[in-house]
Protein backbone atom coordinates (compact mmCIF):
# COMPACT_ATOMS: atom_id res chain seq x y z
CA UNK A 1 0.00 0.00 0.00
CA UNK A 2 1.17 3.38 -1.28
CA UNK A 3 1.27 6.07 1.87
CA UNK A 4 1.02 9.53 0.85
CA UNK A 5 3.33 11.51 3.27
CA UNK A 6 2.47 14.76 2.55
CA UNK A 7 -1.38 14.04 3.16
CA UNK A 8 -3.45 17.08 5.67
CA UNK A 9 -4.26 14.79 7.88
CA UNK A 10 -1.10 13.78 8.50
CA UNK A 11 0.13 17.21 8.78
CA UNK A 12 -2.17 17.92 11.97
CA UNK A 13 0.03 18.58 15.11
CA UNK A 14 3.02 20.14 13.21
CA UNK A 15 3.25 23.81 14.13
CA UNK A 16 2.48 26.19 10.93
CA UNK A 17 6.13 26.93 10.62
CA UNK A 18 6.94 23.54 10.10
CA UNK A 19 4.04 22.94 7.63
CA UNK A 20 5.28 25.36 5.33
CA UNK A 21 8.79 23.82 4.86
CA UNK A 22 6.96 20.94 4.41
CA UNK A 23 4.24 22.10 1.78
CA UNK A 24 7.85 23.03 -0.10
CA UNK A 25 9.63 20.24 0.42
CA UNK A 26 6.48 18.33 -1.17
CA UNK A 27 6.65 20.76 -4.31
CA UNK A 28 10.24 20.16 -4.38
CA UNK A 29 9.74 16.38 -4.45
CA UNK A 30 7.12 16.83 -6.86
CA UNK A 31 9.34 18.74 -9.05
CA UNK A 32 12.37 15.98 -8.86
CA UNK A 33 14.27 17.99 -6.62
CA UNK A 34 14.81 15.84 -3.74
CA UNK A 35 17.74 17.75 -2.57
CA UNK A 36 15.82 20.86 -2.34
CA UNK A 37 12.97 18.99 -0.39
CA UNK A 38 15.81 17.67 2.05
CA UNK A 39 16.64 21.27 2.83
CA UNK A 40 13.70 22.26 3.62
CA UNK A 41 12.88 19.47 5.77
CA UNK A 42 16.12 19.53 7.71
CA UNK A 43 14.38 23.44 8.66
CA UNK A 44 11.28 22.44 9.95
CA UNK A 45 12.59 20.87 13.22
CA UNK A 46 13.65 23.86 14.79
CA UNK A 47 10.07 25.28 13.99
CA UNK A 48 8.35 21.59 15.76
CA UNK A 49 11.47 20.25 17.28
CA UNK A 50 9.04 16.64 18.63
CA UNK A 51 7.76 16.48 15.87
CA UNK A 52 7.93 12.94 14.16
CA UNK A 53 6.15 13.62 11.00
CA UNK A 54 9.21 15.42 10.20
CA UNK A 55 11.16 12.44 10.11
CA UNK A 56 8.87 10.25 8.61
CA UNK A 57 8.80 12.94 5.57
CA UNK A 58 12.74 13.40 5.75
CA UNK A 59 12.81 9.30 5.23
CA UNK A 60 10.97 9.42 2.05
CA UNK A 61 12.63 12.29 0.52
CA UNK A 62 15.85 10.29 1.26
CA UNK A 63 14.54 7.27 0.25
CA UNK A 64 13.70 9.08 -3.49
CA UNK A 65 17.62 9.95 -3.18
CA UNK A 66 18.23 6.07 -2.44
CA UNK A 67 19.98 6.87 0.52
CA UNK A 68 18.62 4.37 2.39
CA UNK A 69 20.94 4.64 5.48
CA UNK A 70 20.12 7.98 6.41
CA UNK A 71 15.99 7.18 5.35
CA UNK A 72 16.33 4.17 8.13
CA UNK A 73 17.83 6.53 10.78
CA UNK A 74 14.82 9.04 10.31
CA UNK A 75 12.64 6.30 10.68
CA UNK A 76 13.56 4.88 13.90
CA UNK A 77 13.46 8.67 14.75
CA UNK A 78 10.18 8.79 13.51
CA UNK A 79 8.91 5.71 15.46
CA UNK A 80 11.01 6.83 18.95
CA UNK A 81 9.17 10.17 19.03
CA UNK A 82 6.01 8.60 18.39
CA UNK A 83 6.00 4.64 18.74
CA UNK A 84 1.97 4.28 18.01
CA UNK A 85 2.17 5.49 14.81
CA UNK A 86 1.66 2.29 12.49
CA UNK A 87 2.62 3.99 9.55
CA UNK A 88 6.19 5.05 11.13
CA UNK A 89 7.21 1.60 11.78
CA UNK A 90 6.26 -0.09 8.49
CA UNK A 91 8.21 2.33 6.61
CA UNK A 92 10.86 0.76 8.98
CA UNK A 93 10.02 -2.30 8.54
CA UNK A 94 10.35 -1.67 4.45
CA UNK A 95 13.73 -0.29 4.58
CA UNK A 96 15.04 -3.22 6.95
CA UNK A 97 13.84 -5.26 4.44
CA UNK A 98 16.09 -3.72 1.74
CA UNK A 99 18.89 -5.01 3.92
CA UNK A 100 16.80 -8.42 4.86
CA UNK A 101 16.81 -7.90 8.13
CA UNK A 102 14.19 -9.55 9.49
CA UNK A 103 15.21 -10.05 13.33
CA UNK A 104 15.05 -5.71 12.70
CA UNK A 105 11.55 -6.00 11.62
CA UNK A 106 9.99 -8.64 13.95
CA UNK A 107 11.78 -6.36 16.77
CA UNK A 108 9.83 -3.44 15.38
CA UNK A 109 6.98 -4.68 15.43
CA UNK A 110 7.34 -6.30 18.93
CA UNK A 111 7.65 -2.98 20.05
CA UNK A 112 4.75 -1.38 18.25
CA UNK A 113 2.50 -4.55 19.29
CA UNK A 114 3.92 -4.05 23.05
CA UNK A 115 2.14 -0.51 22.70
CA UNK A 116 -0.84 -1.38 20.28
CA UNK A 117 -1.78 -5.13 20.76
CA UNK A 118 -4.90 -5.05 19.05
CA UNK A 119 -3.30 -4.04 15.72
CA UNK A 120 -4.39 -7.08 13.72
CA UNK A 121 -2.14 -5.45 10.53
CA UNK A 122 0.83 -4.83 12.80
CA UNK A 123 0.46 -8.49 13.12
CA UNK A 124 0.12 -9.80 9.91
CA UNK A 125 3.24 -7.44 9.17
CA UNK A 126 5.48 -9.18 11.56
CA UNK A 127 4.11 -12.37 10.17
CA UNK A 128 5.68 -11.62 6.94
CA UNK A 129 8.98 -10.82 8.33
CA UNK A 130 8.74 -14.25 10.73
CA UNK A 131 7.78 -15.85 7.59
CA UNK A 132 10.92 -14.45 6.27
CA UNK A 133 13.25 -15.73 8.68
CA UNK A 134 11.93 -19.16 9.12
CA UNK A 135 9.61 -19.31 12.31
CA UNK A 136 6.76 -21.15 10.38
CA UNK A 137 5.30 -21.48 14.52
CA UNK A 138 5.61 -18.00 15.43
CA UNK A 139 3.86 -16.97 11.58
CA UNK A 140 0.64 -19.20 12.49
CA UNK A 141 0.47 -17.53 15.72
CA UNK A 142 0.73 -14.27 14.23
CA UNK A 143 -1.89 -14.64 11.76
CA UNK A 144 -3.82 -16.47 13.61
CA UNK A 145 -4.17 -13.26 15.84
CA UNK A 146 -4.85 -10.90 12.96
CA UNK A 147 -7.40 -12.59 12.26
CA UNK A 148 -9.09 -12.99 15.59
CA UNK A 149 -8.43 -8.45 15.26
CA UNK A 150 -10.09 -8.71 11.94
CA UNK A 151 -8.21 -8.95 9.17
CA UNK A 152 -9.49 -10.69 6.39
CA UNK A 153 -6.18 -11.42 4.53
CA UNK A 154 -4.78 -13.43 7.98
CA UNK A 155 -8.02 -15.50 8.03
CA UNK A 156 -7.60 -16.97 4.46
CA UNK A 157 -3.81 -17.43 5.03
CA UNK A 158 -4.73 -19.55 7.97
CA UNK A 159 -7.55 -21.80 6.60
Amino acid sequence: RQIDPFNERALSGVARGAQELIQKGRAAMESGDFKRAENYLKIAPKFSPGSAQVHFLMAHTLIKQNRLADAERAARRAVGLDPRKFDYTLLLDWLLAQRKDWEGIVGAWNEFLRLEPRNGKAYMERAGARRRNRQPAEVIADLKKACELGVAEACALVR
